[in-house]
């Protein structure tokens, strides 16, 4: 577990095929300081280590970590110091626990679970209570289920659910209604489809899908106003492009793109303009998840040895 993960496309709306572009001629890398977040109970072996996710305006971050027995927790991190918390309905099992992904300015965080049987559960933790978002269109066996992805302050809710046949499909939880998000260009097998990754106050989405090849292409959709986020440094093979996993309420997407070399970078894309942003440490990668509205950005990269450890980028011009 990991967080917005890189191999879950995020979706857009069915209207895909009028959609204008938001690619910009060249990228520029951006600039200001980078700062470690790194739970200190994370384990450092492959595929171990600390994900940060998610920021609101307050400052305050969550994520997860995976232990040296490869068990997952979520955390709050805030004025220097970690909060540990888990979904009492997951897991205990290796690679089982919880993954906060989301929270927004009055505290509420979303993520989801593996649960025992491996099945993913959504939910929403709110004053210390939690609640399961379990889309009813999604698969109830193993690697199938509902992520909670990302939560604005009016409660709202978007992610992905896999269905039985191991397609991905975006949706909105607004009040209790879902609502299914489709992009018509969308790979309709197993392992494709569309998901939505975050969602602004006003109402503005980040989201992509999986085409039938196997690449990734991004979105943003602000009030039925489609864009394309593409990244001119990506790739356009099976397993490469680009994710938008997060926008802030200027319109401002974070997210990840895969180069030629198959090798993550993260971006932000705002004002028409791509900037490569990449944790001088990363040796195998970065990915970018979030950006608040003061433009501060979290994330994660992987070092040398394959573990993985958050940070917080604060750009000079924020």
């Amino acid at each position: 577990m990991m967080g917005r993960t890189l191999s879950i496309l995020f979706v857009a709306a069915a209207s895909v095929i009028s959609a204008t572009s938001a690619e910009a001629a060249a990228p520029v890398a951006t600039h200001g300081t980078f700062v470690a977040v790194d739970e200190p109970h994370a384990g450092d072996a492959t595929g171990q280590g600390t994900f940060v996710t998610g920021i609101n305006d307050r400052g305050v971050i969550v994520g997860n970590y995976s232990t040296s027995k490869n068990l997952t927790h979520s955390f709050r991190y805030s004025d220097g110091e970690f909060v540990e918390f888990n979904d009492p309905r997951a897991g205990s099992g290796p690679f089982q626990g919880t993954d906060a992904i989301d929270l927004n300015d009055w505290g509420a965080i979303a993520g989801y679970y593996l649960d025992s049987a491996n099945v993913i559960h959504g939910f929403v933790l709110r004053s210390g209570h939690y609640q399961t978002i379990d889309d009813p269109k999604a698969g109830t066996g193993s690697g199938q289920g509902t992520y909670a992805f990302g939560i604005n302050d009016d409660g709202v809710i978007v992610g992905t659910y896999i269905d039985s046949g191991g397609v991905e499909h975006g949706y909105i939880l607004r009040e209790g209604d879902y609502r299914t998000v489709d992009d018509a260009l969308a790979g309709g097998a197993s392992g494709e489809g569309t998901a939505l990754g975050g969602i602004s106050n006003n109402g503005a989405l980040a989201g992509g899908y999986i085409d039938s090849q196997g690449v990734n292409h991004g979105f943003i959709d602000r009030s039925g106003d489609f864009s394309v986020v593409a990244d001119p440094q990506a790739a356009h093979t099976k397993g490469d492009g680009t994710v938008a996993y997060c926008v802030n309420d200027s319109a401002a997407v974070a997210g990840t793109y895969f180069g030629a070399s198959g090798a993550a970078h993260g971006f932000r894309f705002e004002h028409g303009s791509y900037q490569t942003l990449d944790d001088p440490s990363a040796t195998e990668g970065t990915s970018v998840q979030c950006i608040n509205d003061h433009r501060v950005i979290v994330g994660f990269y992987i070092d040398g040895q394959g573990a993985y450890h958050g940070f917080l980028f604060r750009p000079e011009d924020s």
